[in-house]
């Protein structure tokens, strides 16, 4: 578990405003139950990796459920991870070394060095990789979260828990206001004490310029990505077809036309006729294996079904194991288990589309 900062002396109005942002952008409807669970789980899964990178993603959904209210399974998780592209180790520690980074610097700012305030402007907005010409999808959220996961007034804030409702979209409208509103307040720190109400007025008109901007850009930017989306929805659409198929409801289609081409190979390498009424099977089995192939279904891990492997924890990553009834131990990171392969799992492209199934052996023990 990551520590939060050491304490510093920020003023209560800085902490009060940012606050008020989320506070504000919270209460807004999200259009359905499907994305308000889609927005929850993102939150938890990034406050996970913000305080443990490297965790699998069988600890993440233990530790996810435990803070949602409706139940989850790990091929949802691991297929948020890769639509958010943080499905990759090294990713999300770059992505958490960068958000801790980046606030630690705000902090600074905050208690009035404006020099380093500036230098953590110019790294939230700039990528998280010196490789890449955009930022991450999930950099605006990393470095929001991060904020209050690590700042020690906005960590115990009322609006900590209304972070955890904010979509992707206003996660990245409430990081750009909350740098703004620091910026104005910074500015507007004078030893003079000043009148309060044109002050606020001034504040409010400020930042309803800079949120017409952030809003007008966000336009912008959806109506360019606008066929993208259509494209990505599609291929979604795609990739729940080829996963229902190879559903336990229906007997792991995808599965089963493997294991039987594979079986009429063997017959026929080892000389063994086909009955006359199924000398059509082979043929037809090959066509649906083509078909699959061409369409972008591929093995998700590289060993064939009910073969026997011997694996660490770290190998088996992303995997749906099944331990031994009599195993009583808990897995460590250097126990080595062997296990049947159940299933290889399949990909449609880049999405795991099934999970590979490992069941441990009693060879293993």
């Amino acid at each position: 578990m990551t520590s939060m900062f050491s304490r510093l002396p920020v003023a209560d109005s800085l902490i009060r405003h940012i606050s008020e942002i989320i506070d504000e952008y919270s209460t807004v409807p999200i259009r359905s139950e499907k994305v308000q669970k889609l927005a929850l789980t993102e939150n938890l899964l990034i406050l996970n990796y913000l305080h443990s990178p490297e965790m699998q993603y069988a600890e993440c959904l233990r530790t996810i459920q435990q803070a949602a209210p409706y139940p989850f399974e790990l091929p949802h998780i691991r297929r948020i991870a890769e639509n958010g592209r943080i499905d990759k180790i090294n990713t999300r520690i770059r992505l958490t070394e960068w958000a801790r980074h980046t606030a630690e610097l705000l902090y600074t700012g905050m208690a009035g060095d404006r020099e380093i305030f500036e230098e953590a402007l110019r790294q939230a907005k700039a990528p998280v990789s010196d490789y890449a010409d955009t930022q991450h999808p999930m950099q605006s959220r990393f470095l929001l979260f991060a904020m209050y996961e690590f700042i020690p007034e906005l960590h115990n804030s009322p609006s900590y828990n209304n972070l955890h409702k904010l979509g992707r979209k206003y996660c990245q409208v409430c990081l750009n206001k909350s740098l703004d509103s620091i910026a104005f307040d910074l500015q507007s720190a004078e030893p003079e004490k000043k009148p309060v109400s044109p002050e606020d007025l001034r504040r409010e008109v400020y930042l309803a310029k800079r949120e017409l901007e952030e809003y007008r850009a966000m336009v912008e930017a959806a109506d360019a990505d606008f066929e993208t989306k259509i494209e990505e929805r599609s291929r979604e659409e795609i990739a729940e077809f080829f996963r229902s198929l190879n559903d336990s409801r229906y007997g792991h289609i995808i599965d089963s036309v493997y294991l039987q081409n594979r079986a009429c190979s063997e017959l026929r390498r080892n000389g063994e006729n086909i009955p006359y009424l199924l000398e059509g099977v082979p043929a037809l089995l090959e066509k649906i294996l083509r078909f699959f192939k061409d369409s972008g279904i591929s093995p998700a891990v590289k060993f064939p079904p009910n073969s026997l492997q011997k694996l660490t924890l770290a190998q088996m990553e992303g995997c749906q194991f099944e331990p031994h009834p009599a195993r009583t131990a808990p897995l460590t990171e250097d126990t080595v288990v062997t296990v049947r392969v159940i299933s290889s799992g399949w990909r449609f492209g880049d999405l795991i589309i099934s999970c590979p199934i490992l069941r441990e052996e009693t060879t293993s023990r």
